[in-house]
């Protein structure tokens, strides 16, 4: 396992050679195992193993789905229906055997400690396709020394967050928020003041590691005592790395150190290395967290991919020359794949094996899937260690790096101290800059969200060209894209900018209920209530736009994107005979904003404004409105809209039962409502406060309350239910829940008179 680190570079050896056949050995197994395990087999050593099999699943078809959590879902269906019919019977009979085992998902494998007698049976199944030893060989090489390495100020905006125009971005009021970044590496130190707050497993109060945090060193790899221990359930850094990548993506302490590039977004992250050293199975089994987050003590059947993060960092490689394989024979190729096919985008270091060209050789940079990123000097100059392309992968070669970030002498957190920081160079410090811009754009642009292919096509074309005086691979250095740069130096101001905007109008008023959809063979984005107007960053190309607004016939044409220049394409749809549809929603009398109406059939939507008052233009004809607000109950109308009309349907909410939040108290508590009833909370106290409940099967959440907001809830069900302020874990509350009393009518005998 390489860190692409100049100080400390460490590396994994396993034995993917060509299986060599043994005399006592069945040729079954000599057919299907490296040399190296079945070496130590044939000795009768118990081995770590790695193995693959036959089916694979291709989750290409996932690219025509428009968003992130569709493509997260299905991709992992898929994977574990392939998983549950092959490795099921596999992990059966070596349980069956005394062998513990687990279950790979992210690629169809099995890893376990075999014995001669287990491997020979497993080469027997048809099932199977390989087994390699999964080992390690840990290999430290001198730091690359930098002749002129830029001065680092403190308590300033770090030159790299400058450099990729992340303050520019910021301006615009998109800082990353909404996004979730992942590091898989040595770690994290959560608790350091630049990140803390950035973790998705601190609410400010209390943390919780679990689908936030996994170890994915489940046995010492290293040989002596790790300094974080082994399979740990909280995040820990053994090694600084990885705390000094997630730094320079999300950073920030709140006083002057801003180091990171998204601020606004938060991490996750999986400890792929122990102390720096990593297997296949130790990548692999972050990567497969990665696809579907688990409890930190939990397991893969746990895992809900809704939970994935949006963008991976990877700092880290395996070179061929100690042992990790370059084609997919390793597995790991395949993992990489499924995650970007779930719409989860893979970027990794190239390397500090330059300043020769074809130095890009490691997994997982040399793969086509990874957005592989280069190093480059506060001047613009490319770093004298930054790795050059091209890449070749399984006899393929292609352009690399994708682009450059800058990489050397970047200042970000370390895991001395909670408020430790220092200076470092490599590759491993340009690729966190990339994943903090795809962190902006993706905050910018929700629509791209899981669209890696548009994502690394906009990220490629908005690049500032950076020409070099080398010539790699026949491809002259003053070609844009270059083995040097690659497509330039990243931009994350060029990158959220408008390639196509337009209007939408019914009847010459702004559709505000209109749904967008652009696709071609790269990718599709889908985005909807638009206001009116749209706007969108897509790369050059010919996309086929799809506009529909309920009670309207589609609008279908071709648009075309040039690269520098902003496409202006309106919609307009007319005819038609429409009527209006009005009315005010309150609760206890007074109107209220934000509640959601919609009207069907069309699936028409619209919001109500401060006074609580909504309005919508609907074709003639008859139509079921619905309304909903907070987490009240639902409430349903039948309204009929006539030519030029406007018909009013009024919702009226009543709420009961009040919880008063004040003096850090909800008052009364606990309280006794009959099925059906609708409690108010309302927050007396200047601090924001609210009221959750997270826990199954009766749920809401009010989000923070300001003084004087409130929200309500109607309870539907019986029971005894428990919620609390998350903001500060000690105000809890119990809302007891009674079925209404029944009354019975007592009927005198029947008698005649």
């Amino acid at each position: 396992m390489r860190l692409f680190k100049p100080f400390i570079l460490l590396m994994v050896l396993a034995g993917f050679c060509l299986p060599s056949a043994a005399a006592n050995t069945p040729d079954r197994l000599a057919n299907k195992a490296d040399s190296a395990l079945l070496a130590k087999l044939n000795a009768g050593q118990q081995v770590p193993t790695l193995v693959l099999l036959q089916n694979q699943v291709d989750t290409n078809f996932a690219d025509r789905l428009a968003s992130k959590e569709a493509k997260g879902a299905a991709v992992v269906a898929a994977l574990r229906q392939q998983a549950q019919r092959d490795q099921t019977p596999l992990l059966n009979e070596l349980s069956n055997r005394g062998i513990q085992s687990e279950g790979f998902l992210s690629v169809n494998a099995v890893y376990a400690t075999l014995d001669l007698a287990s491997a020979q049976w497993l080469a027997e199944q048809a099932s199977v396709k390989q087994l390699i030893e999964d080992t390690i060989v840990v290999k430290v090489e001198k730091p690359v020394a930098e002749t002129s390495p830029a001065p680092q100020a403190v308590n300033t905006t770090t030159w790299g967050v400058d450099y990729v125009k992340a303050p520019q971005v910021w301006a615009k009021g998109i800082n990353g928020q909404g996004i979730v970044i992942a590091g898989e590496d040595t770690g994290v130190r959560w608790t350091h003041a630049a990140i803390k707050n950035k973790y998705r497993g601190w609410d400010g109060t209390t943390a919780s590691h679990d689908y936030n945090w996994y170890d994915g060193i489940r046995t010492s790899l290293g040989g002596g005592t790790n300094p974080c221990g082994i399979a740990i359930n909280a995040p820990c850094d053994d090694n600084s790395h990885g705390t000094h990548t997630v730094g320079t993506v999300v950073g920030d302490n709140g006083t002057g150190e801003q180091i990171g590039v998204a601020p606004g977004a938060k991490w996750i992250a999986c400890r792929n290395m122990d102390a720096g050293a990593g297997t296949p199975a130790t990548y692999i089994r972050c990567i497969d967290w990665m696809l579907a987050p688990f409890p930190s003590a939990g397991t893969s059947a746990q895992g809900d991919p809704s939970k994935a993060p949006h963008v991976i960092n990877n700092s880290w490689g395996c070179p061929p020359e100690e042992g990790c394989n370059n084609t997919p024979a390793d597995g790991i190729q395949t993992s990489v794949q499924n995650v970007t096919n779930a719409g989860i985008m893979f970027v990794a270091s190239a390397g500090n094996d330059g300043s020769s060209c074809a130095t890009i050789t490691t997994p997982v940079a040399i793969y086509p899937e990874s957005f592989t990123v280069g190093s480059h000097t506060s001047t613009g100059a490319i770093s004298s260690f930054s790795s050059r392309g091209p890449a070749t992968n399984n006899g393929v070669s292609r352009l690399g790096p994708d682009i450059s970030a800058p990489g050397s002498s970047v200042r970000s957190a370390t895991n001395g101290s909670d408020t430790s920081y220092g200076s470092s160079s490599g590759t491993s410090m340009a690729s966190p800059h990339v994943v903090g811009v795809v962190a902006l754009l993706w905050s910018a642009r929700p629509e791209l969200q899981g669209q890696v292919d548009l994502t690394r096509a906009i990220l490629q074309e908005t690049a500032t060209a950076a020409p070099s005086t080398q010539t790699c691979g026949g491809v002259p250095g003053s070609s844009i894209p270059n083995n040097t740069f690659g497509h330039g130096y990243v931009n994350a101001l060029t990158a959220i900018a408008p390639t196509l905007q337009g209007s939408i109008t019914v009847n010459g008023t702004a559709a505000t209920s209109a749904t967008v959809r652009l696709e071609n063979s790269v990718g599709v984005v889908e985005f909807g209530k638009t206001t009116g107007v749209y706007s969108t960053s897509l790369p050059s190309g010919v996309y086929a736009a799809t506009v529909t607004v309920p009670g309207q016939d589609p609008i279908t044409r071709q648009v075309t994107i040039v690269k520098g220049q902003v496409a202006t394409e309106d919609f307009a749809f007319g005819g038609g005979p429409t009527g209006t549809a009005t009315g005010t929603v309150t609760l206890n009398g007074t109107g209220r904003a934000g509640a959601v109406i919609t009207a069907n059939p069309g699936n028409v939507t619209t919001e109500t404004n401060a006074q609580g008052v909504y309005s919508l233009t609907l074709a003639t004809g008859t139509y079921t409105i619905a309304s909903d607000l907070m987490a009240l109950e639902t409430q349903v109308a039948t309204v009929t809209v006539a030519l030029n009309q406007s018909v009013t349907q009024n919702f009226a909410y009543t709420a009961t039962q009040t919880v008063n939040i004040q003096n850090f108290r909800f008052s009364p508590t606990p309280i006794t409502v009959t099925l059906g009833t609708s409690v108010l909370w309302r927050n007396l106290d200047s601090a924001p406060h609210n009221t959750t409940r997270s826990q199954t099967p009766f749920t809401w959440g009010s989000g923070n309350l300001s003084q004087n907001q409130d929200y309500a809830v109607t309870f539907d069900e019986v029971g005894s239910f428990s919620y609390v302020c998350t903001l500060h874990s000690n105000m809890q509350g119990t809302v007891i829940v009674t079925a209404p009393a029944v009354s019975y009518k007592v009927y005198l005998p029947w008698t005649t008179k």
